[in-house]
């Protein structure tokens, strides 16, 4: 399904022979349970389904709670933004499971009949555009922001100061982050804090 939040298609789970779908098991309570339901639209936008999910370490079995999107048609290949998401969750789940890490990994995208959406995108550790920066930058905070909505309008502020690519976000980000806030408010904007200034710079600087 398309998604306006990601601003393009999602993943989703398909019935496929001999095929597999690699997630995280997160245990959640009743109430938490409920709070994603709203989160995700069921049941309008997903349905929830019960599932056995093999944790692949042992013969262990679980049953779990997976969304399931209902409208499956995909109009526009997924953002770079989101395979960015999906990239960083398949490092967890390889950090996980004690695999070693490249700096780079491959991601296809393919529609429910088997159609490729877009060319294998390349997860780097370091990011190609603002999407991939804000994401990877999300996971180096102490407190997380929540997806997919406030990535857009931080994008949106940094393009008001005239920040469009990653060159001139290094040239922003250098001046520290009293000028960086003083050009913000200049322009009617609200200030970065300094774990949003310091998780970006991580990323670009590896500091």
């Amino acid at each position: 399904g398309t998604s306006g939040g990601w601003n393009g298609s999602v993943a989703n789970i398909t019935p496929a022979k001999n095929k597999n779908v690699y997630g995280i098991i997160v245990d959640v309570t009743p109430a938490q349970l409920e709070l994603l339901d709203g989160f995700e639209g069921v049941p309008y936008v997903y349905e929830r389904k019960s599932v056995v999910v093999d944790l692949n370490t042992d013969d262990t079995k679980l049953q779990c709670q997976v969304y399931i999107r209902k409208d499956t048609r995909c109009e526009s290949p997924p953002s770079k933004q989101y395979l960015c998401a999906i990239g960083e969750m398949l490092i967890d789940r390889r950090k996980a499971l004690g695999h070693s890490l490249t700096t780079e990994m491959k991601i296809d995208a393919f529609d429910s009949s088997g159609r490729q959406l877009c060319g294998p995108y390349v997860h780097s550790m370091r990011p190609g555009s603002l999407e991939e920066l804000v994401v990877l930058a999300n996971t180096r905070k102490s407190s997380k922001w929540k997806l997919p909505t406030i990535f857009r309008a931080l994008i949106d502020k940094f393009n008001i100061v005239g920040v469009n690519d990653m060159y001139s976000m290094r040239r922003f980000l250098g001046q520290g982050l009293q000028t960086v806030n003083e050009q913000f408010r200049s322009e009617g904007c609200s200030a970065i804090t300094i774990d949003i200034f310091n998780a970006m710079k991580n990323v670009l600087w590896g500091t």
